[in-house]
């Protein structure tokens, strides 16, 4: 029984995942994001710990042209490695709410939801029925995570705008024993208008 749900749960998934890619393809894409980032494990604003690395590539969907309080769609597809313990793949969806100052600053807001799957960055081993141990297999795990950020951007140059941004995760599950778990990322990346 146990089995039969999570094929359902992989299959509804999936579903999802092929709508929403349809859906985009329909839209028009209005500029890309590249953005290097270094992650911990913590809630927000409590830690600031060594260079774990990341990258994440992104794309703006139908940005509309209004003069300072703005909102657009982006999409993500990214990766992260956190030293010896586990590395990320991921893909998800924003809404980003932005307020422009003087047409040389953005401060942004955004909220997302997507999917993570994560990998043992060390071997796994098992144990077999005659006692003996062996490397294991890694699929690894599946997680929903929802994103929630602040950034600045900066407008001066033409069609690049260099930004900071600070976002909080939560991803669920955490570990099998846990249901949900924080994350933090610093990221600083640049969008490029493609208009």
């Amino acid at each position: 029984m146990a089995q039969k749900i999570k094929s359902t749960g992989k299959l509804g998934l999936l579903t999802v995942l092929c709508l929403a890619t349809w859906t985009c393809s329909a839209q028009r894409i209005d500029g890309v994001t590249v953005t290097l980032h270094s992650s911990s494990i913590s809630f927000p604003f409590t830690r600031w710990s060594a260079l774990r690395p990341g990258v994440e590539l992104g794309v703006t969907w139908n940005q509309p042209n209004k003069p300072q309080a703005t909102g657009q769609w982006n999409t993500y597809v990214g990766w992260f490695y956190h030293e010896n313990l586990d590395q990320n793949l991921y893909v998800r969806g924003e809404y980003q709410f932005a307020y422009q100052f003087q047409n040389t600053v953005r401060f942004f807001a955004p909220v997302g939801l997507g999917y993570m799957h994560s990998f043992h960055a060390q071997p796994t081993f098992e144990q077999q029925a005659d006692g003996s141990i062996q490397k294991a297999t890694q699929w690894g795990r599946p997680h929903a995570i929802l994103n929630l950020g602040l950034g600045a951007e900066y407008l001066g140059w033409n069609q690049v705008a260099p930004f900071v941004k600070y976002e909080a995760m939560i991803q669920s599950p955490f570990v099998s024993t846990v249901p949900v778990g924080p994350r933090s990322f610093l990221k600083i990346g640049t969008h490029i208008n493609l208009n």
